[in-house]
């Protein structure tokens, strides 16, 4: 016998051939969280064997409604008290959605003020004015990375439900170990946004109501592989560059380096534009999932 759940409470106890009869009407759905007796916790019913009936009839994700001839079990009733887990509620956040608001605000003022600076040296590379500007572009550039490392932070702290892969200290910490942080951030990173999803699809999979907006993986991930490359590639180009200079007059070492500025500059801009656009998807997400929690819990 299985218990479903509808706005979160269990129903049941039903057997599968209810729950096959329910699935055929859309009252029910892959997303659908259920228990039974052995059970050490509610899973969505995709992840149990009840996932061959959904496959069956091609099941669609819809909103659920409790079966007219299906009565409703109270915990206690069908089950000696505490034998099965309670429905997972999302965890309140401490992450207030008005303070991440204006920590994203502040960060991407500071990358729209160095991405503009690399538009002025890309094509005004000898004005005095853009050289006189490097130095400001540097303490700006200090700060973002430092808003960076705490937004990232405040994004894993959303989805802090005890179920995510890593907590937020070692999601920000581990990308400062040396080569370990080549794989860390495909994982503090690219899976922040299938953490995310996940997180929405346990807490809030069958509240078509609140019209959660989810991550973009695909977005995520390829910043993170697009960005390593191309700074390798930049890293590689600078490297050979400098080496060729051996056999040149270094004299002028000005208008040595000028034939690199435009390749590097465009780089950097790429990677400046990939990171905006990645942690803008991460922050609507949050924001998404914040403002969700704020609806429930009213």
């Amino acid at each position: 016998m299985w218990y479903y759940e509808y706005d979160h409470q269990p129903i049941g106890p039903v057997d599968e051939a209810t729950l096959s009869q329910l699935l055929r009407e859309g009252k029910i759905s892959v997303l659908t969280l259920v228990w039974q007796e052995g059970m050490e916790d509610w899973k969505h019913l995709g992840e149990t064997r009840l996932n061959d009936l959904a496959r069956s009839m091609e099941a669609r994700p819809a909103p659920m409604a409790p079966a007219a001839n299906t009565p409703f079990a109270s915990p206690t009733a069908a089950a000696p008290y505490g034998a099965f887990p309670t429905m997972p509620a999302a965890p309140v956040s401490r992450v207030k959605p008005t303070g991440l608001r204006r920590l994203f605000n502040w960060w991407r003022a500071l990358l729209l003020i160095m991405m503009s600076y690399e538009l002025l040296s890309l094509f005004f590379p000898t004005s005095n004015v853009v050289t006189a500007l490097s130095c400001v572009d540097l303490i700006v550039g200090t700060v973002e990375i430092v808003l960076t490392f705490i937004l990232l932070y405040q994004f894993w702290k959303v989805i802090q439900d005890e179920r995510t892969f890593t907590t937020p200290g070692k999601a920000v910490g581990f990308l400062f170990i040396p080569f370990f942080s080549y794989y860390w951030i495909f994982r503090a990173v690219g899976s922040l946004s299938l953490e995310q999803n996940r997180f929405i699809d346990r807490h809030f999979g069958n509240r078509p109501d609140l019209q959660m907006r989810k991550a973009h993986p695909l977005l995520a991930f390829g910043s993170v592989v697009l960005g390593l490359a191309a700074s390798i590639g930049e890293y590689i180009y600078m490297m050979g560059q400098l080496a060729n200079m051996g056999n040149l007059d270094t004299s002028n070492f000005s208008s040595l380096m000028a034939p690199m500025l435009t390749p590097v500059t465009l780089i950097s801009l790429g990677i400046l534009l990939l990171a905006f656009l990645t942690f803008y998807d991460f922050y609507e997400t949050s924001q998404s999932i914040l403002d969700a929690n704020t609806h429930v819990q009213q």
